[in-house]
C-alpha cells in the first residue's frame, strides 16, 4: 500500500518560528539594503534542493550544497511567455529576491509529495513532471528536485520538492503578486490532483497500490462501512500506530516521526503477533456491526407492537413507585418518637463552649524546646 503525503508550505524572508527585534532593517537602517543574518534566502532553499553551488546576490555569499549526493533529478519548468534566462537557477531565485522588498516577504511556494516507490525512477519522473504541468499552466515558475531516501530515515522515502514562484511573470521579468495562489480550495485541488495522477501511474505500471488523499479516520469509516477488512488493516496501520514492514509500504517522516516510530517498535515488539491482534479486532468489529444490523432490523420490525409494551412497562413502573411511597409512609408513622419527659426544658440546655486553642503551662516541660540536660 503507497503512503499519501502532500505538503504545501511557504518559504519567506523571515523565519515563522521566531522573531528577532534586530532583524527587521539591515546595517544601512533601510528595508532591503543590507540582509540580516536572521533572514531566510530563497537561493539557498534553492540550492539545498538541488544540490547546486548558488551566488547569492542579496547577502554577497555563496551558498554551496553541492556535495549532496540525495538528489536524483533536477529541471526547471517555465510558464509560456517567461524570460528564458530564468532556465538558470541562480538566475531566477536571484530575480525572486529582488522584486521582494518587504522585510516578511514570501519568496516562494514549496509543494513536497512522496513518490510511490513501486514505481521506477522514470515513471516518477514522468508523474512529478504531469504533476508540476498544473502549477506551470497558471503562470508559476516550478524548479523540482527529486531526493532519494536519506540513508537515516526510511529506505522508501523517495520524494519530491517543487519550488514555486508567487508572481506572474512576462517577457521582462516578474510582475504582480497572485494573491489568489494562497486560496485553501486551491491547495484542496491539488492534493486530489495528486490522489488521481499518482493512481493513474500505478494502473499504468500494473500495480494494486493506490493512494488516498482523506484522512485515516476517513478512511477507515469508509472500509468499515464497506466490510474490507484488508484495507482497514492496512489504513489501522498507519505510520504512527505500528512499524510497517514489507512490500507495498513506505511512509515519509521527519524527526519526530522517526522517534515516534522507534517506540512503537519498542512498544508493540514483533509486528505479526500486532497483525494478528488487529485482525481479530477487525472481525469482532465487523461482527458487531452485523448483530447491530440485525437487531435494527428486529426493532424496524416490531415498531408496531413497540408503543403498547411501553406503556405497559410505564403502568408497571407507575404502581411500583407507589407501593414504595406507602410503605415508606407507613414506617415513618410506625417509628417511636420522644414524648414530653424526655425532652428538657430550652432553660436547662446550655450551650457547648468550643476548646480553647491557647497551650497550658507545664513546668514539667521547658519553654524553650531546647535539649535534654545531661
Amino acid at each position: 500500500m503507497a503512503i499519501y503525503h502532500l505538503e504545501v508550505r511557504i518559504i519567506g524572508r523571515r523565519p515563522r518560528e521566531e522573531y528577532v527585534p534586530g532583524a527587521r532593517f539591515g546595517a544601512g537602517g533601510r528595508p532591503g539594503q543590507s540582509s540580516s543574518p536572521h533572514e531566510r534566502s530563497v537561493v539557498a532553499a534553492a540550492a539545498y534542493r538541488a544540490g547546486e553551488r548558488l551566488q547569492d546576490e542579496r547577502r554577497g555569499c555563496v551558498q554551496d550544497y553541492s556535495r549532496t549526493e540525495r538528489v536524483q533529478h533536477t529541471e526547471i519548468m517555465l510558464p509560456a511567455g517567461a524570460p528564458e534566462r530564468f532556465q538558470d537557477r541562480a538566475t531566477l531565485w536571484n530575480e525572486v529576491e529582488k522584486s521582494e522588498k518587504r522585510v516578511n516577504s514570501q519568496l516562494a511556494r514549496e509543494v513536497v509529495v512522496a513518490l510511490p516507490h513501486e514505481l521506477s525512477e522514470n515513471e516518477n519522473r514522468e508523474l512529478v513532471r504531469e504533476f508540476t504541468r498544473g502549477f506551470v499552466a497558471r503562470g508559476m515558475c516550478a524548479d523540482v528536485a527529486i531526493h532519494s531516501p536519506s540513508p537515516h530515515g526510511h529506505e522508501n522515502n523517495v520524494h519530491a520538492h517543487i519550488v514555486l514562484t508567487t508572481r506572474e511573470v512576462n517577457e521582462k521579468g516578474f510582475t504582480t503578486k497572485q494573491r489568489a495562489w494562497n486560496d485553501r480550495a486551491l491547495t484542496t485541488e491539488w492534493r486530489e490532483s495528486w490522489e488521481r495522477l499518482a493512481n493513474q501511474a500505478l494502473e499504468r505500471a500494473g500495480r494494486r497500490e493506490r493512494i488516498d488523499c482523506r484522512s485515516l479516520e476517513a478512511q477507515k469509516e469508509s472500509a468499515r462501512d464497506d466490510l474490507d477488512a484488508e484495507r482497514f488493516r492496512a489504513v489501522a496501520l498507519g505510520p504512527r500506530n505500528l512499524p510497517v514492514t514489507g512490500p507495498g509500504y513506505h511512509m515519509h517522516r521527519s524527526g519526530r516521526e522517526s522517534a515516534q516510530w522507534k517506540r512503537a517498535e519498542k512498544r508493540h515488539g514483533q509486528p505479526r503477533q500486532a497483525l494478528s491482534g488487529l485482525d481479530a479486532e477487525i472481525a469482532q468489529t465487523i461482527e458487531i456491526d452485523a448483530v447491530s444490523e440485525q437487531q435494527r432490523r428486529q426493532e424496524r420490525a416490531g415498531q408496531a407492537k413497540e408503543p403498547e409494551q411501553e406503556r405497559a412497562d410505564q403502568a408497571a413502573q407507575r404502581e411500583r413507585l407507589e407501593r414504595e411511597a406507602d410503605q415508606a409512609q407507613e414506617i415513618e408513622r410506625e417509628r417511636p418518637r420522644p414524648g414530653p419527659e424526655q425532652i428538657p426544658p430550652p432553660g436547662q440546655i446550655k450551650p457547648t463552649r468550643p476548646k480553647s486553642r491557647r497551650r497550658r503551662h507545664r513546668p514539667d516541660r521547658e519553654r524553650s524546646g531546647g535539649g535534654l540536660e545531661l
